[in-house]
This record gives structure tokens, sequence and C-alpha cells, in this order.
């Protein structure tokens, strides 16, 4: 048999309280001290034979009233209303058979018997233990149904709470008895397991430290590329900036009507002066255009224009960059002059040594193959 459904209308404590969707199997019911545990353990155990007229009885509020679905091992579902001290009354939901009374659900079996199989608690079970005449007759009734070993319960709690305090103390400490070395083990695994996790975050923290750096290498890279393109752009500029502005100005200077005018002038008075400086100056543009050429070739230069208005604007920074490689040569010859006076001076230390011990020889070339 099993409860689907209990309404307790008016029983202790409870008071129009509901339980359903009761799971079939084992239901543990738990609570705090005075929360109803011992009063629903009253309620099931009277369930079926109606509730005692004791004064130790539990108490209801105006009238006792339970109300129970049972389901019945031949499918059968009924419905158990109890109200007050009488009878249960008994009525069929579903299934064909006419049932008159709860006995006949508990194949008549007395109330005694039923609290004894179904509703005994451990205490109870422990209180036999001391009355000899309560425990043979508990006996004869667990024997009936075969389950005598219900009396052992009390002396299997007994062994096991011995057995519980051997492996784990008094407390169930996991730090002490028989769990101390596995406790150990698995806190030391746990310290494993927490330094190799930590080192992973610090591999991945790295390994992410180590991609930014390699792209920031190749960005870099790229700058660099693009940087030394313009500084070969710039030192070609400020090496042929004084011819090319010389040109430049020239040939401003030859566009103009005046200039026109007097070489057509020359032409005609100094017809052999004039060829000789067309002739250069033609010459001059044909470099001027080859030298174009191989600059746009070179630096993928589409517009002239361009640089030239470059030049213009840096024309300053240019001519600054062209006096600071000059001061630079001057230092580095002024090194190459000092390096040369330090050997120089060397060389006359290491004779007037010589001079002074010719044993020293070996020495000094031990100790110059150290310095070197």
């Amino acid at each position: 048999m099993i409860i689907k459904r209990l309404f307790i209308r008016d029983f202790g404590i409870f008071n129009n309280q509901l339980l359903e969707d009761l799971n079939p199997g084992l239901v543990v019911i738990g609570g705090y001290n005075r929360a109803g545990k011992t009063t629903l353990l009253n309620l099931l155990r009277h369930i079926a034979f109606g509730f005692p007229r004791k004064k130790a009885f539990i108490s209801a509020r105006e009238q006792h009233e339970v109300e129970a679905i049972v389901l019945l091992d031949t499918g059968e579902e009924v419905n158990i209303h109890i109200q007050g001290y009488g009878t249960p009354v008994v009525s069929v939901l579903k299934g064909n058979r006419q049932i008159s009374s709860v006995s006949e659900i508990y194949n008549n079996l007395d109330s005694f018997t039923y609290s004894q199989l179904f509703t005994i608690s451990l205490d109870e079970l422990q209180s036999f233990s001391s009355k000899n005449s309560e425990k043979e007759k508990l006996q004869s009734i667990l024997l009936g149904a075969g389950l005598k070993e219900f009396v052992l319960i009390p002396q299997l709690e007994d062994y096991f709470y011995k057995e519980a305090e051997k492996i784990a103390g008094k407390n169930g400490d996991p730090k002490v008895k028989e769990l101390k070395p596995y406790f150990m083990r698995i806190e030391e695994g746990l310290r494993i397991r927490e330094e190799a996790s930590s080192q992973v975050i610090l591999y991945n923290q790295k390994q992410k430290e180590y991609d930014t750096i390699h792209k920031n290498i190749n960005e870099f890279k790229n700058k660099k590329s693009v940087l030394e393109r313009e500084i070969n752009r710039l030192d070609i500029l400020k090496n042929n900036y004084n011819l090319y502005s010389n040109i430049v100005e020239l040939t401003s200077k030859i566009s103009t009507d005046e200039a026109k005018k007097y070489l057509n002038d020359e032409v005609r008075f100094y017809p052999e002066k004039a060829r000789n400086i067309i002739s250069k100056y033609t010459e001059k543009q044909y470099w001027i255009k080859e030298q174009t050429v191989k600059l746009k070739e070179k630096y993928s230069i589409s517009s002239m224009e361009a640089v030239i208005e470059k030049i213009n604007k840096y024309k300053d920074e240019i001519v600054f960059l062209k006096e600071s490689l000059s001061g630079l040569r001057e230092k580095i010859n002024f090194y190459f002059e000092e390096k040369k006076n330090l050997e120089e001076e060397e060389k006359q230390i290491k004779n007037s040594l010589n001079a002074i011990n010719v044993d020293w020889q070996s020495e000094l070339k031990q100790l110059e193959y150290i310095r070197t």
C-alpha cells in the first residue's frame, strides 16, 4: 500500500495541511525539535484503526479529522476518512472491488501488530531490551511476520557507532583516526592541483604576453621598414637638394621673358656660346629626367610634384641634417685619431716594459691574451 495524498484538517499542531505527490519509495521526514515528527508518526500509526480515547493522546483544536488517498498493491485506489474517534470510512475511488472496512486492506491485522510492524520507532526498539515480557511479545510478532532481525537493530546501531568512531572519531572528523591518512593524501592532492592550476594560469598569462610582444615586434618591423624607406628618400633629397634647388631656380629664371629675350640676343650675337649653354642645359634636363625615373622606380613615387613640395616644406630640416652629419663626421674622425694615438702610446709603454726586464715578456703576452 502506498499513500499518495494526505490531508490533515485537524490533528495536533497540524491544521489544514496537505501532502501530495509523495514518492512511492522511501520518504525521509526531518525537522527541528517540536516540529511535528512524532505527531505525524502517531497519525500514521492510527490511520488504519482510528484514534484512541486516551488523555495522553495527541489533542485536536476542535475535532480530529484526517483524509488519505492510498494505492493498493492490486492497483485499486481508495479514500480513507477519519473524523473524531469514529471508525475510518473507506470509499473506492478506482477499482471494482467492494471494500467495507479498513481491516480488509490490511488483511485483518490487529492494531498492535500493525503498529509494531510498520510504525515502530528506534526508541521503542531500544526500550524493549530491558523488558523481557514486551521483548518476547514483540519477538513473537516479528517472528510471525518473518522480521525477527528488527530486534537486532539497537545492537547493530551500537556496533556501527563504535565502528564509526574507529574510522572518524566521535565527531566524524576526517582528519583523525583511520580517515586521517586518506584525508592527508586528498589534501596534498588538492594542494598539488591548486599549484598546477596556478601554473596553468601563469602559463596562459605568459603565452598572452608572448603573443602580444610577438605582434608588437612584427608591427615595429613594418614601421622600421617604412621609416628606413623614408630615411633613404630624405638622404637622396638631402644629397641632391642644392643641385635640384639650383636647377629649379635656373629654370625659373630662364622661363622669364627677359631671359628668353637675352638668350635670343645671345644666339643672334654669340651663336657658338649660346649653343654651348643650350647644349649643357639640354643635357642637364635629360639627366634630371633620368634621375626622376630612377627615383620613381626605386621608391614607387608617382609624382615628383609631391617630392618637390616635401623638399620645400622640409628645407630647413634637410639643411640641419646635412650640417649635423658634417659634425658627426668630424667627431668620428676625432675618435679615430684618438684611437690611433692611444695605440701608439700603448706600443711605446710595452717597449719600455720590455726594455726594463726581458723576463716579463711571456707574462705580458699572457696579460695581453687575457685582455683580448
